[in-house]
């Protein structure tokens, strides 16, 4: 039986964010709804394996963070800024607003390449177009990916509600250790 952890706070339906596997084995952070498994980020990249972060690791720490700022009611947002240098994503309390230096590892879910275009990354790697919702919901009220002030920022309960769900069959359980 699985365990979901709910964002009360928020008044959100039960949500859990978890480092699983998709339909084709590469690891991702997934998001655990009550319509079904959400994939939001598949991690095929090994740019970052020589530091000791290959895919599976940086899938569980990211999918960690996610579920940390989801508990805390900060996950609204996720946008790109910079950290020591290097382009990253993070959790923005708002459109306009910067990483959200008030929470842990001060917003940051992950680097990026340095040479990357952070904004394109983001929207690629989510799958969305700019204000037009996901990929397959392109009637949205909500724009799940916004320009402003020339940043891009991805709202996340939009994102969660009209992106595209994996088949039932590949659902992960969700276990404790998953969740811290």
């Amino acid at each position: 039986m699985a365990t979901i952890v709910t964002n009360e706070s928020a008044g959100a339906a039960a949500i859990a964010f978890v480092c699983g596997k998709t339909a084709d084995g590469s690891p991702a952070t997934i998001a655990q709804t009550p319509r079904g498994n959400v994939p939001v980020i598949r991690w095929v990249s090994n740019y970052f394996s020589q530091s000791g972060y290959n895919p599976q690791t940086r899938c569980q720490m990211v999918s960690r963070r996610f579920q940390t700022y989801f508990r805390r009611g900060a996950l609204n947002y996720l946008t790109t800024g910079w950290m020591n240098r290097q382009p990253v994503v993070c959790v923005a309390n708002f459109p306009g607003g910067g990483c959200a230096t008030n929470l842990p590892y001060r917003g940051l879910l992950f680097t990026l390449k340095s040479t990357s275009d952070p904004g394109t990354t983001l929207k690629n790697l989510l799958q969305v177009r700019q204000n037009s919702g996901s990929p397959l919901d392109e009637s949205s009220s909500v724009p799940v990916a916004v320009d402003y002030d020339g940043n891009t920022y991805i709202n996340v309960n939009e994102y969660l509600i009209s992106a595209p769900v994996e088949p039932a069959t590949n659902q992960p359980e969700l276990r404790q250790e998953n969740l811290f």
